[in-house]
């Protein structure tokens, strides 16, 4: 039954990587708020795992981790994007008002 749950997480995992893809990080954030919830609901008290289940959770986590690293990774970029971008902003601001 977990194998059968974390497929469908996978399924979720696959989802958030094609938001990824497409720079949608606003609908990336709903999915992965989704999946945390759906995570929570699945080991929500589950206390003992066979060696299968173990290997699935291990494989599953690896997934998770990677995903949640990268989308930690183009919330900085997009961060510093928007930060040189305001900062170009705000010298052509201060160049117009000299003018």
């Amino acid at each position: 039954m977990l194998a059968k749950q974390l497929s469908d997480l996978e399924e979720q995992l696959n989802m958030l990587k094609l938001l990824l893809q497409d720079n949608d990080l606003e609908g990336c954030a709903k999915a992965y708020s989704q999946l945390d919830k759906d995570v929570r609901r699945v080991f929500h008290g589950k206390r003992d795992f066979s060696e299968s289940d173990l290997e699935a959770c291990q494989q599953f986590y690896d997934n998770f981790t990677q995903i949640t690293s990268t989308i930690v990774e183009q919330k900085k970029s997009l961060a510093k994007d928007i930060g040189a971008h305001l900062s170009t902003q705000k010298k052509l601001n201060v160049y117009k008002s000299m003018k």
